[in-house]
């Protein structure tokens, strides 16, 4: 989202990178276990300790990156693996949740949530993303945060998302709260099968009450299974 130096890594893609290496392991391809720990270890190193939240790259440790966690939601959709410690990932959602504009989070941002010089608040110049904050929030899910807290949340960024017409889009702008880019943009709508699958891996059963209580508030009625 930045421009990065050869020599730096971005954090959005390392969460991907640890889940594309189980995969490879799985499909029988050479990776060993410890080539899996090191990327881990990666990943790891890009949480900044002093600001407590994920920064956006190895080297741009000034700059917070939301768009960081969502690899790591779909790895332990996927795979069952968490590859963040819980402490990591908790203080980053505080973090975020704290210093978050009234439309949602930043994709990237300076660490006390404002916007970098230059950017307008629309889509890569500080926008805000629904599948980063929606991945950040099911993160705080697996890392033990409270259901009820993290339903409560996705809740509020969903009547975000959904404020100006009945579609995903591809940003929404965290200056005026008004879509911007493409709208029914299906990587966005991909959160419901996060959703579920992580919904599943964490043994938890039964109606969701995130569908329910978006339902009630969209006006939503399912009659005999049906809408």
């Amino acid at each position: 989202q930045l421009p990065y130096e050869d020599d730096d890594a971005p954090s959005s893609n390392q969460g991907f990178h640890c889940g594309a290496l189980l995969a490879a392991q799985e499909l029988g391809f050479p990776v060993k276990d410890e080539d899996i720990s090191r990327a881990i270890d990666g990943y790891r190193s890009m949480y900044n300790k002093t600001g407590g939240y994920m920064a956006t790259s190895l080297k741009q440790q000034e700059h917070v990156g939301q768009d960081s966690l969502y690899g790591e939601v779909l790895t332990y959709a996927v795979f069952g693996r968490k590859l963040l410690p819980d402490d990591i990932v908790r203080t980053h959602l505080e973090t975020s949740v704290r210093i978050q504009s009234p439309h949602g989070m930043r994709v990237i941002s300076k660490a006390n949530g404002e916007l970098l010089e230059g950017h307008s608040g629309s889509y890569v110049f500080g926008g805000s993303w629904f599948l980063n904050d929606a991945a950040n929030y099911l993160d705080g899910l697996i890392h033990g945060m409270d259901p009820d807290w993290v339903d409560e949340q996705l809740l509020w960024r969903l009547e975000k998302e959904l404020a100006w017409m009945p579609a995903f889009h591809e940003s929404i702008s965290t200056i005026t709260g008004k879509p911007h880019g493409h709208h029914l943009y299906s990587w966005n709508s991909g959160f419901w099968w996060l959703r579920r699958e992580t919904r599943k891996r964490l043994g938890q059963t039964g109606p969701d009450p995130l569908e329910t209580a978006l339902d009630k508030r969209l006006g939503v009625s399912r009659p005999d299974g049906h809408l």
